[in-house]
């Protein structure tokens, strides 16, 4: 499960496999830009079923 918010409590249930990059609302560092490019294949790839 993709997530850009993170917060004790909050999340997916155990088991299920979390992955994380925090982005803030406003303008975004060149470390946060990669993190969200990294971030957007497998996202995707998740939403059009391509992986389980």
């Amino acid at each position: 499960m993709p997530s850009l918010y993170q917060r004790e409590g909050h999340g997916p249930p155990p088991g299920v496999e979390h992955h994380f990059a925090e982005m803030p609302d406003g303008p975004l560092s060149e470390a946060q830009i990669a993190g969200a490019e990294r971030f957007a294949v497998p996202t995707a790839r998740l939403l059009v079923g391509l992986d389980p």
